[in-house]
């Protein structure tokens, strides 16, 4: 992301890659196919044979394209609040540590945004968990007109969109657990308390073997003040995740364990 930079780790992949290694064809191939530890997780060795085949199929890929690239007019740092779309943010666990510090600004800086990290993967995510991939990708696209409901006509014009949706695919998936939980907490936070509990009941039919969704919705039903239903979604939580110590505590603060 411009404006925000790369540390020499990234630039030398923490001493591994020499001189040496950039000017020799043959010796690049095999340092970005097989050495480097961020390119593609060292498990992933079909991954790993894949990208040494694409290398030798292209080796233009090597030549010197810098003085092509020209700077933006202004740095995406301290701009992103302007992207109003949805963005899926997609990084693999073992990605280059900068990969993952540029990720969370992009998070951090686009309104709405949703980071994900793809485990036993690198930088080549979508070859080397294709699957996983996929899969985020197309929720992320699927749920685009359910998002945009709830930011422009509120909880209930994007909850009649979800089962409409649902009605037509079972499979469909419009959010994940973690995006609409969020969305959920930030009506919260603007003080729409039935929005807020729409939402969550929502998620907890998406996703009724979530411990979460239902310690959620039982803080909200609190909010609400709503104790008899609160105190019951949290031993449901506990009933999913004995080792919830969150719902734990707050039972025992409600005179109920």
């Amino acid at each position: 992301m411009s404006g925000y930079g790369f540390t020499d780790h990234m630039y030398t992949r923490g001493g591994r890659l020499t001189a040496a290694d950039m000017v020799d064809l043959q010796r690049a191939i095999t340092y970005w196919s097989e050495k480097d530890p961020y390119e593609t997780y060292a498990e992933n060795t079909a991954a790993r044979k894949r990208v040494r085949q694409l290398l030798e199929q292209n080796p233009q890929n090597f030549e010197e394209h810098g003085a092509m690239v020209l700077p933006p007019d202004r740095p995406a740092l301290g701009n992103l609040h302007e992207i109003k779309i949805p963005a899926l943010v997609v990084v693999g666990e073992y990605d280059h540590p900068d990969v993952h510090a540029h990720s969370g600004v992009f998070e951090t800086g686009i309104p709405g945004a949703e980071r994900v990290i793809i485990n036993k993967s690198g930088h080549l995510v979508q070859m080397e968990q294709p699957q996983e991939f996929n899969t985020r990708v197309r929720t992320s696209l699927q749920g685009v007109s359910f998002f945009k409901l709830l930011q422009t006509s509120g909880a209930d014009k994007a909850i009649e969109e979800y089962h409409r949706r649902r009605a037509a695919d079972p499979e469909a998936v419009l959010f994940t657990e973690v995006s609409l939980n969020g969305t959920a907490y930030e009506y919260m936070q603007n003080g729409d308390i039935d929005g807020t509990l729409a939402l969550f009941r929502l998620n907890i039919e998406a996703y009724p073997q979530s411990a979460n969704v239902y310690d959620s919705y039982g803080e909200a039903l609190l909010a609400k003040g709503d104790t008899a239903s609160a105190i019951s979604n949290y031993k449901k939580s506990l009933e999913l995740n004995p080792d919830n110590a969150n719902a734990v505590q707050i039972l025992k603060r409600l005179g109920d364990r």
